[in-house]
């Protein structure tokens, strides 16, 4: 907010085409501060839930403030920025932080997985099955999501090996990039979908492998929900938004990107000896939260 009201050399550019104001901060692009914005400010959603539910020990009246403030910063960037991916992921985390928070959920967790399943259901079919084409104008999109579903098409016609793709940030060179790029005056560098971007570099192969490194790391965030860890409720949160942002945004692999580092940091399995000091007391609770969100912040700066 500094960089784009204050220093507007550094926070703020145009359109190429529109010459309209791009808000983009303290990063390179829109997108990546709506990416900042999102992960940031699920982190204090979640403190703010905290907060309010009484599990913050003293001081419960400052996080109140603090968090709110910074959501209220969030939402604003929201609104200035079109970075609609991760407004979308933002509001569909809210109903799974708030739920994951239920005793009655808590007792019962297949009703979480049924959460996930309806909300990761919902977004499959307003994004590509178009049914809620409402959905997608409130959002600012059309059916094609912004020229999306078009490159999508280009990007799978063209020769490439499905065992094995192309290589590792392969694709993207040569006579391939030549073609697409004499076809999108907007120059794509990335297939804007997570899983087609591994597919056309890693193949089938590279899928296999992505499906396992998602189905072993919801199940480590699940546990960890389960065994009422601090963070618990925001890395099962960071898990399903990180596979929703992926429908229209490539982050898996991505060493850069704030979706793949929080990824990581949500499915990372916490040692066995560290559970017990973290249920020692309310104020050892709050103060590994706050440790935890310290390298999340370190992992994404």
């Amino acid at each position: 907010i500094l960089f784009i009201k204050y220093y507007p050399d550094l926070g703020k550019g145009y359109g190429e085409w529109d010459w309209k104001p791009i808000y983009r901060g303290v990063t390179m692009n829109k997108n990546t501060l709506g990416a900042i914005c999102l992960f940031f400010g699920l982190a204090s959603a979640w403190r703010f839930l905290a907060a309010y539910q009484g599990r913050e020990g003293r001081g419960r009246a400052r996080r109140l403030v603090a968090h709110g403030a910074i959501l209220m910063m969030v939402l604003w960037l929201f609104w200035i920025t079109p970075s609609m991916t991760s407004l979308a992921c933002f509001l569909l985390a809210i109903p799974l932080l708030l739920a994951a928070s239920l005793r009655p959920i808590v007792r019962a967790p297949m009703l979480i997985h049924l959460l996930v399943a309806v909300l990761l259901g919902i977004t499959v079919s307003v994004l590509f099955l178009n049914l809620g084409p409402g959905v997608l104008d409130t959002l600012g999109r059309d059916a094609t999501l912004t020229d999306r579903t078009g490159v999508w098409t280009l990007l799978l016609s063209l020769p490439r090996n499905t065992l094995v793709g192309t290589g590792f940030e392969s694709f993207w060179l040569g006579a391939r990039l030549e073609k697409i790029w004499s076809v999108y005056s907007w120059r794509p560098n990335q297939a804007h979908n997570g899983y087609l971007e591994i597919f056309l570099n890693l193949g089938w192969t590279g899928v296999a492998l992505l499906a396992v490194v998602i189905m072993t790391g919801y199940r480590t965030a699940v546990a960890a929900w389960q065994r009422n860890l601090p963070t618990g409720s925001l890395g099962l949160s960071y898990v399903v938004v990180v596979l929703v942002y992926n429908f229209t945004e490539a982050a898996f692999f991505r060493m850069m990107t704030p979706a793949w580092i929080f990824f990581l940091v949500a499915i990372s399995r916490v040692p066995e000896r560290l559970h017990a000091k973290v249920r020692t007391s309310p104020q050892a609770q709050a103060a590994w939260s706050e440790e935890i969100v310290e390298r999340g912040a370190d992992a994404a700066r």
